[in-house]
């Protein structure tokens, strides 16, 4: 239990066990059994209005206490360091990429028109389509097209990561966002607690401070009272 708990118990437990109503008679000048039994009979202890006012600004003060703390944030606090505990780690598949096969697909078409034109081109220049030089100038327009198509896995490789970079910079804001004001609402309960404990420990002066004035005021009355005298 926290020092403050304790302290807070401690106090309650004192509030709890405030004097109780006690008659104000007094035995001085007072000479037989029956005289007592007939002040016993007679007295009531009447506690005054600052007793009583005092008293009740107690029991208010002591039934406002603050609940229990309960947070606004625990739920999705939660929530999102299960996303984030959930993450797999980042990978990519080219082959599952839908972006990455509309390029592919582009690129191999226009592979094999490169490749044909090249051909083409070289045939002129050699007289046929059969020639070495007309062969491995289609491979090679074929090739020089489809190389540019790594650049392009690059550069999708690389969005992905930065995607996947930021929706979990996204998860890890907002869980420190969350716990932020979560600490904040805490803080402030604590200070709110606080605050009654210390205004719970005035009230109980006050009313301490007030039944001791009452007690007091009754005693000197008493004392100044003339003495009965023997019979």
């Amino acid at each position: 239990m926290s020092t403050e708990k304790k302290k807070e118990q401690q106090l309650l437990e004192d509030v709890t066990a405030q004097p109780a109503v006690q008659s104000s008679y007094r035995t001085a000048g007072l000479n037989s059994r029956k005289e007592v039994e007939n002040a016993l009979v007679n007295a009531v202890y009447t506690p005054g209005q600052s007793v009583t006012d005092a008293a009740a600004d107690l029991r208010n003060w002591q039934q406002n206490r603050p609940g229990k703390y309960e947070s606004a944030y625990q739920g999705r606090i939660e929530d999102l360091i299960g996303q984030l505990l959930e993450r797999n780690s980042f990978q990519y598949s080219y082959a599952q990429d839908p972006l990455y096969r509309q390029y592919a697909q582009q690129y191999t078409q226009d592979a094999r028109n490169a490749s044909a034109d090249a051909a083409a081109q070289a045939a002129a220049l050699t007289g046929g389509y059969g020639s070495s030089y007309g062969t491995q100038a289609g491979q090679n327009a074929y090739a020089s097209t489809m190389n540019s198509l790594d650049n392009v896995l690059d550069s999708l490789y690389s969005q992905s990561k930065a995607q996947y970079n930021t929706e979990k910079s996204g998860l890890q804001q907002q869980l420190s966002g969350l716990q932020s004001a979560e600490k904040q609402d805490y803080s402030q309960y604590q200070n709110d607690l606080a605050n009654w404990t210390e205004g719970l420990q005035y009230k109980k002066n006050e009313y301490d401070n007030a039944y001791s004035a009452k007690q007091k005021k009754e005693q000197n009355a008493e004392e100044q009272k003339p003495k009965r005298k023997a019979r």
